[in-house]
């Protein structure tokens, strides 16, 4: 189980979070055609990493599911593509409809940035197996700001 902080509501009512990791799956791995000769001029520290996260409401579940597609490069540039792994989360949400009714029919980003950022650990863990032995091996996704998917920090979104 997860475990949020709590939500504070504008009558100062306090709303617990709990919640459970129904699924993460990989949906896809995949490399760039690379000739060994180039794969040997990579530099594992400079990779770049571009992260689009696609989030859908289940109310009648009260699922939240996540699809992550996370593009790796050579560099900032991102001019070199060296590969991609996708994955989805699924996380059920006990409270779901207290949590949404109290938020006029939204989700708070703080509840969404928690299962993003399981969401990216798992995706982090699996992208180090999968690429063991290809020139992406030790290839280490950055820790980010989840917050930072979202563009204002105070929007939430409707289910």
């Amino acid at each position: 189980m997860l475990h949020a902080d709590e939500l504070k509501m504008e009558e100062n009512k306090t709303i617990g979070i709990t919640s459970k990791i129904q699924a993460i799956t990989c949906n896809n791995f995949k490399l760039a055609a690379i000739k060994p000769a180039d794969q040997k001029k990579l530099d594992k520290d400079k990779f770049a990493f571009e992260f689009n996260m696609n989030i859908k409401m289940e109310p009648i579940k009260n699922e939240v599911i996540i699809h992550s597609l996370t593009k790796i490069y050579a560099e900032d540039s991102k001019e070199f593509y060296l590969g991609e792994i996708e994955t989805t989360g699924i996380f059920e949400l006990h409270n779901f409809q207290e949590i949404t009714k109290a938020y006029n029919g939204m989700m708070p980003n703080g509840v969404l940035s928690m299962f993003i950022g399981v969401l990216l650990s798992t995706t982090r863990g699996i992208l180090l197996v999968k690429s063991e032995g290809t020139f992406l091996s030790g290839a280490l996704m950055p820790i980010i700001n989840t917050g930072s998917f979202f563009t204002n920090p105070e929007t939430i979104v409707k289910k």
